[in-house]
């Protein structure tokens, strides 16, 4: 299941924090929620640590719950691509 979640990079300027609220179209949830448009929108998590992570299908991001982790529901997959090192191609089919 762990290949259901991608770890990803900020590449984008400023505070990745500051970016994920913004980019994201709902407030930011400790119980994640899968977007109902998916792969247009997709769930990313930043974690205590300062780890980021996107979830390529709803069973993962479940098992991927924690209280260290927050996850932003509503990121577009555009702004996603433009803004961290993840693929387009990751969600193809999805």
């Amino acid at each position: 299941m762990q290949e259901e979640i991608r770890q990803i990079a900020f590449v984008g300027d400023g505070d990745v924090t500051i970016w994920l609220e913004e980019a994201s179209s709902c407030s930011p949830l400790i119980i994640p929620l899968w977007p109902h448009d998916y792969p247009d929108r997709v769930a990313v998590y930043r974690s205590d640590e300062g780890e980021m992570g996107v979830a390529l299908s709803r069973q993962a991001m479940l098992a991927a719950r924690s209280p260290g982790r927050l996850w932003f529901c509503g990121i577009s997959l555009g702004d996603l691509v433009a803004s961290t090192d993840a693929k387009a191609s990751w969600f193809e089919g999805g």
